[in-house]
């Protein structure tokens, strides 16, 4: 039901930003622009994922390591977003970073030479660990007694939606050969809910309900339902 849900509402946002791409150009790009209320939205979407993942960790609900990884993530990916708060405390970008910087700001994934290769390994971490691993998580078995071994966190299908609507805006421009800064930001900000999903489904799941393959259990556990 859930995942039901997602689905519904990332497909209503997907044909919503698709009809201002075409016929409310101006409303979209007030909504997508550097600092705007978008990008703001996704560092929150992000730092909250942050936090959950931080909850989790003291709920046990996976294993440490990886939750600290994906917290540590999240945390970054939202100081990147608002440039480490750089526009809101009114600091000016450092000479040495400034002079290797694609858009004159203090982030690391703007960096020129290097931008575009991070945008590309941020498609492949997202492609495995979004899309691969829950399929297999769920559909084959040696792999999903692996993740449970390892207890490897395991992203919650009923958030695929967003990673869908994600990976759509950011790469189907490209594709056609185009890069749309506005429909970048837009997949930015489905991503970010994606992550807070995640984050959400780890910090309310109890450890047994994630790291347990669904064959070893009696019933189907709110983690799975959730998937």
């Amino acid at each position: 039901m859930r995942g039901n849900i997602q689905t519904f509402l990332a497909g209503v946002m997907t044909l919503l930003f698709a009809a201002m791409f075409f016929a409310a150009r101006d409303q979209l790009d007030a909504l997508t622009v550097e600092d705007g209320p978008l990008e703001n939205l996704t560092a929150l979407l992000y730092l909250v994922a942050a936090i959950l993942f931080v909850l989790g960790l003291r709920r046990r609900t996976a294993g440490p390591i990886w939750l600290a990884l994906l917290a540590v993530a999240a945390f970054f990916v939202a100081g990147e977003e608002i440039s480490w708060g750089q526009r809101i405390f009114g600091w000016s970008t450092p000479d040495g970073i400034a002079v290797i910087n694609v858009q004159d700001e203090t982030t690391i994934h703007n960096i020129a030479g290097i931008h575009g290769n991070i945008r590309a390994l941020a498609v492949v971490f997202v492609a495995a660990f979004c899309v691969m691993l829950p399929f297999t998580n769920r559909f084959v078995p040696a792999l999903q007694h692996f993740y449970a071994r390892w207890r490897i966190p395991i992203f919650p299908m009923s958030a695929l939606p967003w990673v869908v609507m994600a990976i759509g805006f950011m790469l189907v421009p490209r594709l056609l050969g185009e890069h749309v800064g506005s429909l970048d930001e837009i997949g930015e900000t489905a991503l970010g809910l994606a992550f807070a999903l995640f984050g959400w489904a780890y910090r309310r799941t109890s450890i047994r309900e994630v790291s347990v393959p669904a064959s070893n259990v009696t019933g189907t556990s709110e983690f799975q339902q959730a998937s």
